[in-house]
């Protein structure tokens, strides 16, 4: 686990390595098999009287329930929204920008999405190029 920007989230969130996503992702579908008795309780008595709100919460808990605790037994982090958790991974960044230490928005990213400024891919790194010219003449 390592906290790194989300340019979705536009925030610093806690981002999974691919062994810390595998583990997360084997939970999904065992909400209700990983819940506490105490849980399954508080659950029921929240929704008394209201079958059809009962039935969506537990469909949601069944569904995602367990991605989004191991989730935080992982990170700490009280993430509520699952489909966020897709692009919570480190493998889909690049490296930090040399320049404003942002991750690059895809490991292929040719200029940082925060400074705008172009990437050197021999080193893996933003290149300040004194012109455009300069930066064509870079990457050939």
């Amino acid at each position: 686990m390592q906290i790194m920007w989300c340019w979705r989230c536009r925030m610093d969130i806690p981002m999974l390595d691919e062994d810390e996503a595998g583990q997360v992702w084997e939970q999904h579908n065992r909400g209700l098999v990983t819940l506490d008795l105490d849980s399954i309780r508080r659950i029921y008595d929240e929704y008394a009287g209201d079958r059809d709100a009962l039935h969506k919460h537990l469909e949601f808990e069944r569904e995602w329930g367990g991605v989004l605790r191991e989730y935080r037994r992982i990170t700490g982090f009280p993430e509520t929204y699952p489909m966020a958790l897709h692009h919570h991974r480190i493998a889909h960044y690049g490296p930090p920008c040399e320049w404003c230490g942002r991750p690059l928005r895809t490991p292929d990213a040719k200029l940082c999405g925060s400074c705008m400024k172009p990437v050197n891919r021999e080193s893996g790194a933003t290149w300040a190029a004194g012109g455009v010219g300069d930066y064509e003449t870079l990457v050939g």
